[in-house]
């Protein structure tokens, strides 16, 4: 294999006036197959790479007590294929496969301090930054990166997350119930980021972050033992425990798309729902200097099972003790049958006929607890329960669960009862899932699978015993 290692130089002058002095107008550098080590002391080496550059107004100098200084313009400069392996405590190994910089001022005092070297530089330019990250764990590929230094904007084209290992596998290495997670990204546009106040003071301040076509898919295996003693976070708790000081005006999802598929351990169904056009907006996040009035918004709309269209609304406060927040949902009329898919297997229950008028739900909830109304109007609603979830087999006590739900238990009609909102809360699961059953405790009320009374009489005693106070959702 031929390796290429070039230098020219253009308008070099050494020793005019000064012997231990000299400069160049430009130089270009080719270079191929070395390694490179960082004013941090962390050695990359090329596989097979190179590096390109063009330097220009370079000037050396020694004095007479030896102590040497120089300094360039780096008009441009293209890497490829560079790799290092064990990096931090989860060993990861990094492989930069291209990436491009320009309008870099660089000096003997720079190069020995990073921080210097981007604080002396406010018009910097990064583009065309290919790598990946791969720990034992998992992995994340992105492509296109840029960083543009004087107009604080950061770009990625693409992103991708993914486990190391697929579902079986992870189920064999994990022998607990845990959450199977893959993500994917189109366009990554970061405004207002202000990498100055992350230098010096520790905090990552940005304007608005837009992500556009995330893919979330979530698989959890149910059949597997469930492991508890872990507290999963609400929202604003997950925002706390950021690192460092964090601070951005507006998180923005767009024209995305939410997987969430579960195994029953009952029939070895997989349920699986889904939330299509995905779009939601949090602000603002932060995690330092919060007020008691100050809240952390989401505002979502999505189309459930790719039919039925439905917006969510919350506000969780970023000092109550309690973590409490408000919740509201609405939903527009749809034929409820699209929920089988989930239901079935979920359940062995399934939707025969049925029509939502609307969906209204208001509720307050916390750590503990949720507590609300509902309205949910709709007609001809039907159900039939299956025996573990498989619709060709037939018994007796099925079809007589069946007639006894259809005809004394649910409502097949509700133009106007308001239903209740009550649900305790497992902390040991997480928040999607508590969002998920606050909605499903409305639902039982409505259709009068569950006693607005008994509901109410829960929620007192249960506020009593843990001496909590009411829920105020007026």
């Amino acid at each position: 294999m031929t390796h290429q290692n070039d230098m020219l130089l253009k308008e070099l002058q050494y020793g005019r006036g000064n012997s231990n002095s000299g400069t160049a107008a430009s130089v270009d550098v080719q270079l191929d197959d070395f390694s490179l080590q960082t004013p941090g002391g962390k050695t990359f080496r090329s596989d097979s790479g190179s590096v390109s550059s063009k330097l220009s107004d370079i000037s050396w100098s020694t004095s007479s007590n030896g102590t040497g200084n120089w300094s360039a313009r780096i008009d441009d400069i293209n890497a490829s294929k560079f790799a290092k392996d064990s990096l931090g405590r989860a060993k990861g190994k990094l492989d930069i496969r291209s990436a491009s910089a320009s309008n870099i001022r660089i000096g003997q005092a720079q190069m020995k301090n990073i921080r210097e070297l981007i604080t002396q530089n406010p018009a910097f330019i990064v583009e065309h930054f290919d790598g990946s990250w791969k720990t034992p764990g998992s992995s994340v590929v992105w492509y296109q990166a840029a960083y543009d230094r004087s107009g604080k904007q950061a770009h990625i084209d693409s992103v991708i997350y993914k486990p190391a290992l697929d579902r079986d596998s992870s189920n064999i290495v994990n022998p607990f119930q845990h959450d199977h997670i893959s993500v994917s990204s189109g366009a990554v546009n970061v405004g207002g980021f202000d990498i100055d106040r992350f230098l010096k003071d520790s905090l990552l301040q940005i304007g608005t972050l837009q992500a556009d076509q995330i893919a979330f898919i979530d698989y959890r295996d149910k059949r597997l033992p469930f492991k508890g003693g872990k507290i999963r976070p609400l929202p604003v708790n997950l925002v706390k425990k950021i690192p460092f000081r964090f601070s951005a005006d507006t998180l923005l999802i767009t024209n995305s798309y939410v997987s969430y598929a579960e195994v029953n351990p009952k029939n070895n169904e997989t349920g699986t729902v889904t939330l299509s056009r995905f779009h939601a907006r949090f602000f603002p996040v932060r995690n330092f200097n919060l007020g008691p009035t100050d809240s952390m918004r989401l505002q979502a709309n999505a189309y459930l099972m790719d039919t039925a269209w439905i917006r969510l609304r919350m506000r969780e406060s970023y000092t109550d003790s309690l973590g409490g927040f408000l919740m509201t949902l609405r939903m527009k009329p749809a034929n409820v049958e699209i929920l089988n898919p989930v239901l079935i297997p979920m359940t062995s229950v399934k939707i025969q006929s049925g029509m939502l008028d609307t969906i209204s739900m208001r509720a307050v909830a916390n750590e503990h607890l949720a507590y609300g109304d509902m309205k949910m109007f709709y007609h001809d609603l039907k159900i039939k329960f299956l025996r573990n979830g498989d619709e060709t087999k037939r018994s007796f006590m099925t079809s007589l669960i069946t007639f006894v739900a259809n005809s004394f238990v649910i409502r097949n009609n509700n133009r106007s009862r308001t239903g209740k909102v009550f649900f305790l809360r497992d902390r040991e699961r997480s928040a999607v899932s508590y969002l998920i059953k606050i909605a499903m405790s409305g639902i039982a009320s409505s259709v009068g699978a569950k006693s607005n009374r008994k509901i109410i009489r829960r929620y007192k005693k249960f506020i009593h015993l843990r001496n909590l106070p009411p829920v105020d959702y007026d």
